[in-house]
């Protein structure tokens, strides 16, 4: 910031055109670069001051805390590791939605249904899980609550067509 941008902002107003003319001559004299410093300190301890204020003010930011279900934690938690299994046990190793299984070269998850993060209170539930491939889980998403499971009307919009296209894939 240039000595004349310090005295205009210590001012609190532009210099006029005469005034400007002026400055340069002043700025030579002693009292004139003591102004300049002094104004220069007390702009500085004016910004500080109301950083200070703002801070005070202004609530601290602070991050969503997501509930434990919705966390990476809880995926490598005991009672989630130990459902997971009796899912694979109960329905197979069979994507719901593609029928691909690790024959066929896929990772197998277990979906929630609905998602953990919109339903925390069904993130252990037996009847909110679905056995698919990796690919059709990262297709589905968290946004989607399709249920593929056998026996589910939204599973009958499978047809043996869509069947065949995805295996030939």
């Amino acid at each position: 910031m240039t000595d004349l941008d310090v005295i205009q902002r210590y001012l609190g107003r532009r210099l006029t055109e005469k005034e400007t003319l002026n400055f340069g001559q002043f700025m030579m004299t002693q009292a004139g670069k003591a102004t300049v410093k002094k104004a220069r300190k007390e702009l500085a301890a004016s910004r500080k001051k109301n950083k200070a204020k703002k801070a005070v003010n202004k609530p601290a930011k602070q991050k969503e805390k997501l509930p434990f279900v919705a966390t990476k934690e809880f995926l490598e938690s005991y009672e989630w590791r130990q459902l997971r299994v009796k899912v694979l046990n109960h329905y197979g190793p069979r994507c719901m939605c593609c029928g691909a299984t690790p024959e066929h070269g896929v990772k197998m998850h277990v979906d929630h249904i609905k998602p953990r993060r919109k339903y925390p209170e069904l993130a252990l539930s037996f009847d909110n899980l679905q056995v698919l491939c990796e690919e059709c889980n990262h297709g589905k998403g968290n946004w989607n609550e399709t249920d593929w499971r056998p026996n589910h009307d939204a599973s009958k919009r499978v047809t043996d067509e869509l069947m065949a296209h995805l295996r030939s894939l």
